[in-house]
């Protein structure tokens, strides 16, 4: 996948994973990430949202524009670039 896509694809991830936490979580989390990761997912609403994997995984193919199946794949290795 070329250099924006893979940007996008961990922007989706996080924003998504955003929803899923709460603000202090998120905060924690975002510690964690590189640096330029940190912007783009903190918590818009401070509570977080309850959704299994399947809504997850849906939210990040709406987001992206991609079939579920690529947002799957895309959310995996997202999680792992944006740590390392």
């Amino acid at each position: 996948m070329d250099e924006r896509r893979a940007e996008h694809a961990i922007a989706a991830t996080l924003t998504t994973l955003a929803d899923r936490l709460t603000a202090g979580q998120t905060r924690d989390l975002a510690a964690r990430l590189r640096r330029r990761w940190r912007p783009p997912w903190r918590a818009t609403t401070g509570r977080p949202e309850p959704f299994d994997v399947v809504e997850f995984v849906r939210r990040v193919a709406e987001r992206e524009g991609v079939d579920r199946a690529t947002a799957e794949r895309d959310a995996r290795s997202s999680a792992r670039s944006a740590t390392r």
